[in-house]
């Protein structure tokens, strides 16, 4: 396993600390880092950022994106997603294919507190957002598999994302057999599922992980400081064979840099041991 963390966290810890990004990923490379989360759009917008990240040692763990998948055709954004990370050497994207109506949320969410699967998965075979953005993630993943990238999701801690959900997340990975999942260990916290259900019926979906710690409910904490048992989360990522990238997650920090290198320090101890 190999540790990353977002980009956005170093353009933060930049303003913060008024210091060039540039000396903040020396810091993290000489803190054993290796790889960096970035949006698509950054890479779109900078086009001299994988440039700048490569001069400095870095691969690109995942790409992400935002999509509006429930009411827009956005193929030639989910194209140029895939070509992105081809082109930069990036083996997966995360894809977050969009958000419900409220009205819709609230019956979503109404149902998974039932626990009855069955009458969940029957309202999102049904609901036509839900099933656009089903839809959405079905093209994605298949022009995703000609290039020889993967495309996941993640538990999303949205409450209008029927992605918050376990019995959600399932729903669309049996949909799309070829779409892959991210495990964010701080999101169940959101919608306060279990993580040790979650992790039951997620596991064998497993193909990126991001490490996000969470203290007094739901704040930011540097990986391993916070109240997600992240370190047994990652003795079950050992005993599954997971052999990726484990990328630190904590936006609105009040001190990206101390965070970033914190949760660095924990993480590779942890896979070290």
């Amino acid at each position: 396993m190999r540790v990353s963390v977002f980009y956005d966290h170093i353009r933060e810890a930049s303003r913060q600390k008024e210091k060039p990004e540039e000396e903040i990923l020396r810091e993290l490379y000489q803190a054993g880092v290796r790889g960096l989360e970035i949006r698509l759009w950054d890479l779109l917008e900078d086009q001299d950022l994988y440039e700048k990240i490569s001069r400095e040692g870095f691969l690109i763990s995942c790409i992400y994106e935002f999509y509006q998948m429930e009411k827009l055709d956005e193929t030639e954004k989910m194209k140029e997603h895939i070509n992105t990370a081809a082109r930069t050497g990036c083996g997966r994207i995360l894809a977050v294919p969009g958000f419900l109506d409220r009205n819709v949320a609230e019956e979503f969410h109404r149902l998974a507190d039932t626990g009855d699967k069955k009458a969940l998965y029957s309202y999102m075979n049904e609901e036509q957002g839900i099933q656009s953005m089903c839809q959405g993630l079905a093209r994605l993943s298949d022009y995703g598999k000609k290039k020889e990238i993967k495309v996941t999701v993640e538990d999303f801690d949205d409450y209008t994302s029927p992605l918050s959900r376990t019995y959600g997340i399932s729903w669309f990975l049996e949909q799309v057999p070829d779409l892959g999942f991210t495990f964010d260990m701080g999101n169940f916290a959101y919608m306060q599922e279990d993580i040790w259900e979650a992790w039951e019926k997620l596991s064998p979906y497993i193909t990126h992980v991001h490490c996000k710690d969470r203290c007094r409910g739901l704040e930011p904490a540097p990986a391993g400081t916070g109240d997600i048992p992240m370190k047994a989360l990652a003795e079950k990522l050992k005993e599954i064979g997971y052999e990726g990238w484990l990328a630190a997650e904590h936006f609105g920090a009040p001190d990206q840099e101390a965070f970033m290198l914190g949760s660095a320090g924990f993480l590779i101890k942890t896979i070290r041991e």
